[in-house]
């Protein structure tokens, strides 16, 4: 996005499945967004959307690359062309709630308003998609909380902007897909739920299942690390000496090798904030992480307690403190107890501390989840 910069991207891969495949590439101003689509009826976005000031005149055209000098790489193009004006509907998110769906997107010039509509996920053709908004939409937002939403059960939604034809008929652009899944947001009991600067408006938190006692926690955040930390924590106030036990029955979701969810005893929500945490990383390692200083610096062993690929859950997660020093464990077994780390001393560590559940996709904006159980806290 800067001449002679460095090259940015969006990761995770969200290469297409299979080829052949359509892609897209959309300019709106400086807006650019990618879209892909098995059939070239259904466009899905690829990417966030990148605000570049560019030349109102730039290139456009087809590009390889082999990744290794001197060596020769083809690729086939068909049914190339290029379009005046956006026509696609762009930076459509969806956000999840309790039998409700928040859609929003970026407002396209020249349109009207917009239809949106339902369907089952995996629905590919556009005629068994049901309309939803049952008045014109001008804006760009819509919550869904029709009938038949299904907490747990994932829908695909389509969006296609409407404009008027020279002879004033309303008529439908192209459309463009993403898909959600309805969730009912409860903590366990005791405990309240906060987001640290996740970078996402909704669909992050904890689901208790008060039947089960498995609680899927949802976060997202650039990482737990640095001088401040973005995450979503799952916590209830403990004073005193105490022990905290739980289960990971899963690690998080692998937004990214650094992804992190585990147990965490936190001198306040600050997000500088003092805190010793230990839990397992998306590429499988068992890692304890701390900052003993206010507003400073993020540490750590300088490896994993144990290597990524290693892990396999279920692992019980346990710190114990005492005073100021809070000593990590693990088990696998729930029985038999092994160090995970030193222990680590906060010094004048306030009597009451936030204990309780962490999880970071290490990918801001993008959403990681892991499932708990039996989370225990006794005084000692």
């Amino acid at each position: 996005d800067m001449t002679d910069g460095q090259t940015d991207w969006t990761g995770p891969n969200k290469a297409p499945a299979k080829f052949p495949n359509y892609m897209r590439v959309q300019r709106a101003g400086n807006d650019l967004a990618g879209f892909v689509s098995d059939d070239g009826t259904l466009w899905q976005g690829i990417t966030t959307t990148k605000t570049i000031s560019m030349a109102g005149t730039a290139l456009f055209g087809l590009a390889v690359l082999s990744h290794q000098d001197g060596n020769l790489a083809t690729a086939t193009f068909d049914k190339v062309s290029i379009q005046p004006g956006a026509s696609l509907v762009y930076g459509l998110s969806a956000c999840a709630g309790d039998k409700a769906v928040a859609l929003q997107w970026t407002k396209l010039a020249g349109v009207d308003s917009y239809n949106v509509y339902r369907a089952p996920s995996g629905t590919t053709d556009p005629t068994k998609f049901a309309l939803v908004n049952t008045t014109t939409l001008t804006g760009t937002t819509f919550t869904d909380t029709t009938s038949g939403l299904v907490d747990g059960q994932t829908f695909r939604y389509l969006v296609t902007p409407v404009s008027k034809d020279a002879s004033g008929k309303a008529v439908e652009g192209d459309r463009v897909v993403v898909d959600a899944t309805p969730l009912a947001f409860l903590a366990p009991p005791g405990f309240t739920t906060q987001s640290l600067d996740e970078g996402v408006d909704c669909g992050t938190g904890a689901i208790y299942d008060a039947t089960s006692g498995v609680t899927t926690v949802r976060g997202s955040g650039a990482d737990i690390w640095g001088t401040a930390d973005q995450f979503n924590f799952t916590s209830k106030p403990v004073t005193g000496n105490f022990q905290v036990v739980t289960q990971l029955m899963t690690g998080p979701t692998h937004t990214a090798d650094n992804a992190k969810a585990g147990l965490m005893i936190r001198e306040g929500t600050a997000a500088g904030s003092r805190h010793v945490s230990l839990g397992v990383t998306g590429n499988g390692g068992l890692i304890l992480w701390w900052r003993d200083m206010t507003d400073g610096d993020t540490n750590w062993p300088g490896g994993l307690v144990s290597d990524a690929g290693t892990i396999t859950p279920p692992v019980w997660l346990r710190l114990t403190r005492k005073g100021d020093v809070i000593t990590p464990e693990s088990s696998t077994d729930n029985k038999t107890w092994q160090p995970a780390g030193d222990p680590q001393t906060l010094t004048g560590l306030a009597q009451t501390v936030d204990v309780g559940l962490a999880i970071t996709s290490w990918n801001r904006g993008v959403i990681s989840q892991a499932q708990f159980s039996g989370t225990t806290i006794t005084a000692q």
